[in-house]
């Protein structure tokens, strides 16, 4: 039984600020995966089609393709002649993708089965089941219910119907959605990711494939790493729960530094991009990694791109974030309205406390950036412009370099639920409406009596004119930090203020 796991291409507005210089990393969900089936003896091969032969970027219609054209990544599978195929859907934008890519495999053999898995899959997993190209989709965490599946077609496993965690259509073609099944308890007993299963230069090297004289690039030797999985908290628009679930679960400190070990002495990285959604939740365990990587001198540097809680940040902490090589970190106040944080987004979060770490990050120069969010139903202007004062006070004293974007209501969440219900939809989101729905270019999918999508959108495009003139001011301070990050970011912020 051969399995062969696929990463489709992305397609991506045109209009997106800062998308020609997306990093591209490694499918860890994927190469988590392929660990695990070949620990149990099952051939697996995994093709990443953002990386497949050439690369591609080119304008499709509004949108640019992302990855490989259509006819190498069909050629690519029928030449590794799987039995079965598995392919990802990483964001619920590019649904579209996933279902293309299985169209492809049914070119090649219609007999072959195809699962399909990602987030979207746990809160609609109908999506992929419409149409005859998908046999079964994952919801939820597949290490442990991808052996089931493969044990089901080769004749030794459980019907389908006894299969927890996916869903499938029956003999009359109806969709079946089964129970859920527990998440991976204990993250150890997980095998290192299958790197070697890709060619990692693949993504060390920077990328030129030109789309009117622009780029995209990945950051040298830098891989991703994620520590802990499922996340506690109740913000209104977050849908990580809806996939990784409530219980926060973590890899041991010994685990993480051998996982670093890995992949410093074996394949050459040199900076990890920590993709945890709260690496630093139970404090006395981010401060055990910090000693490990501080004491075994990995010489390793890191960030945190999707950014940790800022607010349990203190100083013997911040001191040895930078000793371990801790080069920047992203934050999440979400809302400069501490009313907004508590009665709207419902984050359990103190903006004292974020002021105070930043200052922390600030003393020890650590480069950090803050991601913002506007235009929640409930929220006024006047609570929009205390997020944009907040925003520039802390780029302006601090150095912290701003990213707000509009609220967009993920298929699942509590947002898109209540929005629904209250009919602040302009419309039923489709799978692509979402990327381009949060983006301060792009068409908003919320309104109330309070604001439109062009009044919100208006107003960030006014604070980012706000913002540029600010960082024109802090330039020097920011390049010296960390000249890469600083130039992109002033190549978005000058679009942002363009308007």
């Amino acid at each position: 039984m051969k399995v062969v796991l696929v990463n489709p291409p992305q397609t991506l507005p045109a209009k997106s600020v800062g998308v020609l210089e997306a990093r591209i990393h490694p499918p860890l969900s994927l190469l988590y995966l392929a660990a695990v089936l070949e620990k149990k003896g099952i051939e697996v091969a995994i093709i990443d089609a953002l990386v497949l032969g050439e690369g591609a970027l080119f304008r499709d219609g509004d949108s640019l393709h992302f990855g490989a054209r259509w006819q190498l990544l069909k050629e690519k599978i029928a030449e590794l002649r799987p039995d079965i195929v598995g392919i990802t859907s990483p964001f619920t934008s590019q649904l579209r993708n996933a279902l293309a890519a299985a169209r492809l495999v049914r070119e090649i053999n219609p007999d072959i089965p195809v699962i399909a898995g990602g987030p979207h899959a746990v809160v609609s997993p109908g999506d992929f089941l419409a149409e005859k190209t998908i046999d079964v989709v994952v919801m939820g965490e597949g290490e442990l219910i991808l052996p089931e599946l493969i044990s089901h077609y080769d004749g030794s496993g459980s019907d389908l119907s006894e299969i927890k965690g996916i869903a499938f259509r029956n003999e009359k073609g109806e969709v079946v959605v089964n129970v859920r099944a527990a998440p991976v308890d204990n993250l150890d007993e997980l095998p290192y990711p299958a790197y070697h299963l890709l060619n990692l230069e693949d993504y060390f090297h920077v990328h030129e494939k030109g789309f009117k004289g622009r780029s995209y690039a990945s950051v040298s030797q830098t891989m991703p790493v994620i520590t802990s999985r499922g996340c506690p908290f109740n913000c209104c628009f977050c849908s990580v729960h809806l996939h990784m679930g409530r219980r926060w679960r973590s890899h041991s400190p010994e685990n993480v530094l051998g996982h670093l070990r890995l992949l410093k002495e074996k394949y050459g990285v040199r900076h990890i991009d920590f993709e945890d959604d709260c690496i630093n939740l139970n404090e006395k365990r981010f401060e055990e990694i910090l000693d490990m990587m501080i004491e075994e001198k990995l010489g390793l540097t890191w960030n945190t791109p999707n950014g940790l809680r800022g607010d349990l940040l203190n100083e013997s902490l911040v001191s040895k974030m930078k000793k371990s090589g801790c080069l920047r970190i992203t934050i999440a106040p979400e809302s400069g309205d501490q009313d907004t944080l508590d009665n709207i987004i419902d984050k359990k979060l103190d903006l004292r406390k974020i002021e105070a770490a930043v200052d922390l990050l600030q003393k020890y120069k650590i480069a950090t950036h803050a991601y913002y969010i506007v235009g929640f139903p409930g929220e006024t202007p006047a609570k929009m412009q205390r997020t944009f004062d907040f925003a520039a006070r802390l780029l302006k004293k601090y150095g912290v370099v701003p990213s707000v974007t509009m609220a967009s209501p993920l298929i699942g969440t509590r947002l898109y639920n209540e929005s629904k219900k209250a009919g602040y939809l302009i419309k039923e989101p489709a799978p692509e409406d979402i990327l381009l729905g949060s983006h301060p270019g792009g068409e908003g999918l919320l309104r109330t009596d309070e604001f439109t999508p062009k009044s919100v959108r208006d107003a960030i495009k006014k604070f980012y004119r706000r913002v540029f003139f600010i960082a024109l001011g802090k330039a020097p301070t920011l390049i010296i930090r960390d000249p890469r990050a600083a130039l992109e970011k002033t190549k978005g912020l000058l679009k942002l203020a363009a308007g």
